[in-house]
C-alpha cells in the first residue's frame, strides 16, 4: 500500500494523525495543530504556509495549487515538496 492513498486531512480540513506522524518524522520544527490549514478548495489557507516556511525553511513553499483531493489524500504538489 502506497502512502498516498491515506488521508492527509479530514474532512474539516485538518491534520489526520498520519500526517501528523509524517510532519514529525521529516523533523518538522514547528509542530501542527488540530486546527483547519486548508480552504475549501483544498489550497493551503495563509496560515499553513507560514507555519510550512517555519517547520520547513530548507524547503520549496508549498504550491498555490490544490494539497489534497476531496478525500484528504495529498495531490502530486504536495508529495512532491514534502518529501
Amino acid at each position: 500500500m502506497s502512502l498516498r492513498t491515506i488521508p492527509l486531512f479530514d474532512a474539516g480540513n485538518r491534520p489526520t494523525p498520519f500526517l501528523m506522524r509524517q510532519w514529525a518524522q521529516k523533523g518538522a520544527a514547528q509542530p501542527l495543530g488540530l486546527i483547519p490549514y486548508l480552504t475549501r478548495d483544498k489550497v493551503a489557507e495563509p496560515h499553513f504556509r507560514v507555519l510550512w516556511a517555519k517547520a520547513f525553511p530548507t524547503r520549496k513553499p508549498l504550491p498555490d495549487e490544490a494539497l489534497a483531493d476531496r478525500e484528504g489524500r495529498g495531490t502530486d504538489a504536495f508529495w512532491d515538496v514534502f518529501f
